[in-house]
């Protein structure tokens, strides 16, 4: 032991690192894994692998240091010892990972399931699903950001559906979004009236159309207000193939499965699995759906505008009325009122010049497009139009954005609708 130790001490610094180098490879080898944590003395390829690298790593600069008379700096020693670092740390997440699957049979069988390929194919597409935080404060016992009442007897019952405009953004609470503004109106004109805002952000018509179906309708509603396509000019901007389900615009992800898995069987080294472990849930198995494409890259796609990338918006908008029709529902058809032209748009918030004029007039073409699908169809269904592409609020400043209103513009919104139930519709006062 004497000798060892007045061995050791007789090495430079350089030397007794490259023995330290040498030495781990005695702990640090299959063999001593097998040993360890593998019984049955089976190593995976990928482990084997990893084992590989390591060792030879450890064994080309354990030789290097030990025989070799280098000159090194001082940022060469150091860079050595942050490698000896790297592979401790890499070292300790191996046996980590071992003891934390071995001791958590749910944790193993997590993590087996996320990253086997015995799931299935087909995912769960969450856009009828979409709906207000339920945290959120304006948000009911119902799922509404207003009215819900279950009382259908004394009232005339009206639903609003749609996207962001019938939520109301521009509105800082529930009292003040277009169908509550609604509702105070007629009752302000003696008709007694209970309004529904059923509208969600992002909402196209085919997230519409399920939430009408899975939700609407058992509100039994006598009238419904459809205030539906705008959200679905994105599809047709899209510059991607045109699909009638809208999947080629907005995709349903599972929390990136497939870059996990990808980095975990390929990627040969423990650190990251190690992250992977502590920080991502490999419970959740909840489904996202994202869109495929962003507003810029939509106003200046080159993508032709055409009735074909319509088909999905035509056989929703008119399910919608369909479904409202057989359930005894009266609905009535709101016009998309849209223009990028306006103070703070899409359009002008990311372009200028040429290519602003261009997304402008682009999605001008698709606003009228979409407005002259509801006239037709609503004209063959006998549904009246709310002509409310018509709509000028009393000033310009009421529009904080290309196609959403202020709380002030919200309100005249609601007075033009209104007014237009009054002249085409005979709302009862009272229903007995």
């Amino acid at each position: 032991m004497l000798k060892l130790l007045s061995f050791l001490n007789k090495l430079t610094i350089q030397k007794k690192v490259g023995l330290l180098f040498l030495l781990s490879i005695l702990i640090i080898n299959q063999y001593v894994w097998i040993w360890l944590f593998d019984n049955d003395g089976y190593l995976k390829e990928l482990n084997k692998i990893r084992f590989l690298i390591i060792n030879s790593l450890l064994f080309i600069i354990g030789i290097s240091l030990f025989f070799l008379e280098l000159e090194l700096k001082k940022i060469a020693k150091q860079v050595l010892y942050i490698v000896y670092l790297i592979l401790f740390i890499e070292l300790a997440s191996f046996f980590t990972i071992k003891i934390l699957l071995n001791s958590n049979n749910k944790l193993k069988r997590d993590i087996d399931y996320f990253l086997s390929d015995n799931t299935s194919r087909f995912l769960p597409d969450l856009r009828s699903d979409y709906k207000p935080n339920k945290e959120h404060p304006d948000i009911n016992q119902f799922g509404f950001r207003y009215g819900g009442k279950t009382n259908t007897k004394d009232f005339f019952r009206i639903m609003c559906i749609g996207g962001s405009t019938t939520w109301g953004d521009g509105a800082k609470d529930s009292s003040t979004t277009y169908p509550a503004q609604l509702e105070s109106y007629l009752r302000s004109k003696g008709y007694h009236i209970n309004v529904i805002n059923a509208g969600v952000p992002y909402h196209t018509s085919l997230d519409v159309l399920m939430r009408f179906i899975s939700k609407g309708i058992y509100f039994k509603p006598d009238m419904l207000l459809i205030h539906t396509g705008l959200n679905d000019i994105g599809p047709v901007q899209s510059p991607f193939e045109y699909k009638p389900d809208y999947s080629h615009w907005r995709k349903v992800r599972n929390n990136n499965r497939n870059l996990y898995k990808k980095l975990w069987h390929e990627f040969p080294f423990s650190i990251p699995r190690l992250f992977f472990i502590l920080y991502f849930n490999f419970d959740s198995q909840q489904s996202v759906s994202q869109q495929t494409s962003n507003v810029r890259q939509e106003l200046m796609a080159t993508t032709r505008i055409s009735q074909k990338r319509t088909e999905g918006f035509k056989n929703y908008f008119s399910t919608i009325l369909d479904i409202a029709k057989a359930n005894n529902i009266i609905p009535f058809t709101v016009k998309i009122n849209n223009d990028h032209n306006r103070k703070n748009s899409y359009a002008k918030r990311y372009f200028q010049g040429e290519n602003l004029e261009y997304a402008i007039n682009r999605d001008k073409e698709i606003t009228l497009l979409h407005n002259s699908i509801m006239d037709s169809i609503s004209f063959a269904n006998e549904v009246k139009v709310i002509p409310f592409d018509e709509f000028q609020p009393s000033s310009q400043e009421y529009w904080y954005d290309n196609c959403h209103l202020t709380e002030a513009g919200i309100k005249e919104k609601a007075i033009f609708i209104g007014e237009y139930l009054i002249r085409e519709f005979k709302i009862p006062k009272k229903i007995m």
